[in-house]
């Protein structure tokens, strides 16, 4: 049966980080490299509710290092419809926390890539996987957990669909729930972390209002780890379509046992929004505008 571990940040998001790692069984091959995705959709700080507050990572990071002796690690995030990777890591201070941690950071749309075809996905068959997921390599989602307009609330299954090296990901929306699902196959993680030091509820993934709950969910499988963080936000994981179809398409089980937090005691009611499907006009960001070397 699957760990899932709920953790409370009050005293310090490092203690919490490793509380939660020794709750899960977590291990790890030496010598890979260590790819860490956060979600870091906009250029918004993690207060806001919208993306990874980087001293999680940090906090990971440093844990890893010392206990499991990893050498090599990254920092990942890909462009998107109205997002510039490279001037969201300057300004939300990955750029700065990659230094300090000796990291790379590498934004997925701007290396290259091979087409993998997946001829069991719901929708999407054939995927660009940039290079760095061809070779063996350990993938950490270090998620942000929020509502999202169009597909009840985002946690690991959706960062993953933003490891797709294409820019505009608006493409994707009108069958969004099955590609969550194919991109989730495509770039299964290794390790699910969800951060809610500050989640954001209503208008989300980007609009909605910061909720502060300080509390991290540690889990190996992502589909159970998504299915507790749906319960924590007040939504029936069981009415979630994307959780049914990764459920059917063998993405991950929801046998699991929660350790630390008390699911009862932290669970809240989040705020949502209308899950119609919006377009978006195939523009270039215009954060693009706004970029400078560094």
């Amino acid at each position: 049966m699957e760990t899932i571990a709920i953790v409370r940040t009050y005293r310090g998001i490092e203690q919490a980080v490793e509380n939660a790692f020794q709750l899960i069984e977590f291990s790890l091959k030496p010598d890979l490299p260590i790819i860490i995705k956060p979600n870091l959709c906009c250029v918004k700080t993690p207060e806001t509710g919208a993306t990874t507050d980087p001293r999680v990572v940090e906090a990971i990071v440093n844990y890893i290092r010392k206990r499991h002796h990893a050498k090599k690690f990254y920092i990942v995030e890909a462009d998107a419809t109205e997002l510039n990777a490279d001037l969201a890591f300057q300004l939300l201070g990955y750029n700065k926390l990659a230094r300090k941690l000796n990291a790379n950071i590498v934004n997925l749309a701007k290396i290259p890539y091979k087409y993998k075809k997946f001829p069991h996905n719901l929708n999407a068959t054939q995927i660009k996987v940039p290079q760095i997921f061809l070779k063996p390599h350990f993938l950490i989602s270090i998620a942000k957990m929020k509502t999202a307009r169009l597909c009840q609330f985002t946690a690991t299954l959706k960062n993953m669909f933003g490891c797709n090296p294409e820019p505009y990901k608006a493409k994707y929306h009108n069958k969004l729930n099955e590609n969550i699902v194919d991109f989730g196959l495509a770039f299964r993680p290794h390790l699910s972390v969800i951060e809610a030091v500050v989640a954001m509820e209503g208008a989300g993934p980007t609009l909605g209002t910061p909720k502060k709950l300080d509390t991290l969910v540690f889990g190996i499988d992502p589909l159970a780890t998504d299915h507790v963080t749906a319960k924590i936000m007040g939504i029936n994981p069981n009415k979630v379509k994307y959780l049914e179809l990764a459920e059917k398409q063998g993405l991950g089980l929801v046998n699991y046992r929660i350790e630390g937090g008390h699911l009862e005691e932290i669970k809240t009611k989040f705020k949502t929004t209308s899950t119609t499907v919006k377009f978006f006009p195939k523009v270039r960001p215009l954060l693009k505008l706004l970029e400078f070397s560094h």
